[in-house]
């Protein structure tokens, strides 16, 4: 048998039992990296717009497309669905941010006593210097007049102004992620916040791609829990990624606000 095309890998839920559950894993597994791909795309056209003459040095975010295989259980004598997505090179698997406020460089010691030395809070970022970094790009976000009913998707349309282009900086890469959560938090109104960034950052190509997989979604919502699974830690998951993110240059140069507190 001759096999041809990338190595895949099927994923399962280990806190998930019965075949019902499994399909709403699999539903909230796909709609998270769904949704985190959208804003992606938008984080990825931002930055471009911003530094149109470095393209091919400016790094993608780019999350790994999923399906579900039905695959019939001998064992059980029942079909059964897996998710299944591109297999990384786990020797260059990186995870830049969880879901607890931990940042890759930063110790989980010094995580934990960010977060629960003094009572968890949202510190506030040190201010980029103006004269140092230039802002290329003001993200703006939607209108203040949207519905409490969350049963509806937040719009993300991009709304970025252009404005004159300047002479990039060398890039530090691991600033892309960290910018990419705040982006995702602000360019949805503050309703939701993609983090948990893991995968394989791949060189190999120009531009340079962040191949992401299982991404977490925290969604504020008044009427439900865990709208984009177990976890969704809503509001307090906001919390805990800004009590430890510090503003990089690729926050200051999209112009993210460095008012992470609670929509007015």
């Amino acid at each position: 048998m001759h096999l041809v095309g990338s190595d895949l890998v099927a994923k399962e839920s280990i806190h998930v039992e019965f075949m019902e559950m499994k399909r709403d894993f699999h539903r909230v597994f796909c709609s998270t990296q769904k949704k985190s791909q959208d804003l992606a795309n938008q984080f990825n056209d931002a930055v471009r717009r911003a530094c149109p003459n470095h393209q091919h040095k400016l790094p993608i975010i780019q999350f790994l497309d999923c399906c579900v295989y039905s695959m019939y259980d001998e064992d059980n004598k029942e079909y059964r669905g897996v998710l299944v997505e591109k297999m990384l090179d786990t020797s260059k698997y990186i995870k830049w941010n969880g879901n607890d406020g931990s940042v890759k460089g930063i110790s989980q010691e010094l995580v934990m006593m960010q977060l629960f030395g003094k009572g968890l809070h949202v510190s506030e970022p040190e201010e980029a210097n103006p004269q140092s970094v230039p802002q290329l790009g003001m993200i703006m976000e939607e209108s203040e007049n949207e519905s409490d009913d969350d049963t509806d998707e937040p719009d993300i349309h991009d709304h970025v102004i252009p404005v004159p282009t300047v002479q990039a900086p060398d890039w530090n890469f691991e600033d892309f992620p960290q910018a990419f959560s705040h982006f995702t938090h602000r360019r949805s109104n503050r309703k939701l916040l993609v983090c948990d960034l893991q995968g394989v950052l791949d060189t190999s190509k120009t531009p340079p791609v962040f191949e992401l997989t299982d991404p977490v979604i925290h969604y504020e919502s008044f009427n439900r829990k865990n709208v984009y699974g177990r976890t969704d830690h809503g509001r307090k998951g906001f919390g805990k990624f800004y009590a430890t993110h510090k503003c990089n240059r690729i926050c200051s140069l999209l112009g993210l606000p460095s008012d992470h507190g609670p929509k007015k």
